[in-house]
């Protein structure tokens, strides 16, 4: 994928963050299967979800993201002490294993995997209104 088509679909995205228009739903009444359409919406409602706040900066439910929080402080206490540089995720996995984390560890990581598009995706929103905040303030 060009630096160019890179530029213009990251374009694409940070407009359909803040834009609910005529041309987003027209891009939806044209898409061609269900994929497409949820490439579109999905900015869209993650922007929706954030601002009601029903998802975290994590872009993860408030319920999940709750979950997330317990099972890495859970883990931290348990590997309290314990210098994780440079070791590889086997040798991770095994001191998790000893120190009676592994389940929470593995949970964890699940749920940070399944959550990194929304992830970004907030991020990206985040971003992008406070970009638009600081230009009207600057407009006033």
């Amino acid at each position: 994928m060009s630096s160019d088509q890179r530029s213009e679909e990251q374009k694409q995205r940070e407009k359909l963050l803040v834009n609910f228009d005529a041309d987003l739903l027209s891009k939806l009444f044209e898409a061609k299967d269900h994929n497409e359409r949820v490439s579109i919406l999905g900015p869209v409602a993650i922007a929706m979800l954030w601002d009601s706040g029903q998802i975290s900066d994590a872009g993860m439910s408030r319920e999940v993201h709750e979950q997330y929080v317990k099972l890495t402080r859970k883990i931290e206490e348990q590997l309290k002490g314990v210098d994780l540089t440079g070791l590889s995720p086997e040798q991770v996995e095994a001191i998790a294993q000893e120190k009676g984390v592994r389940e929470e560890v593995l949970q964890a990581q699940k749920i940070w995997e399944e959550s990194k598009e929304d992830r970004i995706l907030v991020r990206e929103y985040i971003e992008q209104k406070q970009k638009l905040q600081g230009e009207n303030n600057e407009g006033k």
